[in-house]
């Protein structure tokens, strides 16, 4: 989730409210104007696609390495995954107010977009995300994607066997 915050507030003392700007922009010359502003706008989006300020990517950083969810409460691997419910579950838990908003299936397109895990059904027809485990979850990096552990064909370490 992103939030990012207005530098500028309208209606304080430092930038008080036009009342009379309803009426100002319904002025031929203005109303003109604000055309212009559009199509020159729309012409340059087009064309350029949106253009980020280095301000708003530096903000951007900093806010999602303020508010990494993932990084805080999962490891990502390549054989890690986690179910989607479990997944969902804690994310809405953690920001109740930014997700309330939005309803599970738009919730889920959010986390694949944003974050890069897969989303998909394992051998056992679970809904899981795959790409990312969950934090001191048993032996969650030695898990195959299947959710079979993976038998472990080390002896058990034993302190004596040290070389000292």
């Amino acid at each position: 989730m992103l939030n990012m915050p207005y530098l500028v507030k309208f209606g304080t003392l430092e930038n008080p409210a036009d009342r009379n700007l309803k009426k100002k922009m319904l002025l031929p010359e203005n109303l003109n104007a604000f055309l212009t502003l559009l199509v020159g706008e729309a012409r340059a989006w087009y064309r350029d696609g949106l253009i980020i300020s280095p301000l708003m990517k530096q903000e951007t950083r900093r806010h999602l390495e303020q508010n990494d969810f993932i990084s805080d409460n999962y490891v990502r691997g390549t054989n890690c995954s986690v179910k989607a419910k479990d997944f969902v579950d804690d994310l809405r838990h953690e920001y109740p107010r930014e997700c309330s908003r939005f309803k599970r299936a738009d919730l889920i397109k959010l986390i694949v977009n944003t974050s890069g895990v897969t989303y998909m059904l394992d051998r056992t027809k679970t809904r899981v995300f795959k790409g990312i485990g969950k934090l001191g979850a048993p032996s969650q990096q030695d898990m195959n994607f299947d959710g079979e552990p993976v038998k472990d064909e080390l002896p058990p370490f034993d302190e004596d066997d040290l070389p000292i």
